[in-house]
């Protein structure tokens, strides 16, 4: 257990460092998306703070670890997106129902937090 809590503390420390050390795309925006990197860590590590489970814990880090790279790699701290196109979605009945069912098994990590709700 406390390697788990060393390790989402070192992720707490990396979030707040990346926020510190950000440079936006456009000087305009600089101190928005700081202030997000900063406001978003500090919800989802207040939100997820009584989780006891090694697999609840292991899939919050999982999901920190790939926010943050994404923030560094596409240079947005914003979350991506996880689009389907409309015309593919069935109308109605069995299809309908498992294709909603697979839809949200196939919940990308980083937006694990935004797909249970908040």
């Amino acid at each position: 257990m406390t390697s788990a809590r060393t390790r989402v503390l070192s992720l707490y420390r990396q979030c707040w460092r990346l926020a510190r050390a950000w440079k936006a795309v456009e000087p305009a925006n600089q101190l928005s998306e700081q202030k997000f990197i900063i406001d978003e860590a500090r919800r989802l590590f207040q939100r997820n703070k009584s989780a006891s489970g090694q697999d609840d814990i292991a899939k919050f880090v999982a999901e920190c670890e790939s926010r943050l790279e994404m923030a560094k790699h596409y240079r947005n701290p914003f979350p991506r997106p996880s689009l389907v196109p409309h015309l593919v979605l069935p109308t109605g009945g069995r299809a309908k129902r498992r294709h909603d069912r697979l839809r949200a098994q196939s919940v990308p990590v980083h937006l694990a937090s935004y797909a249970g709700g908040s």
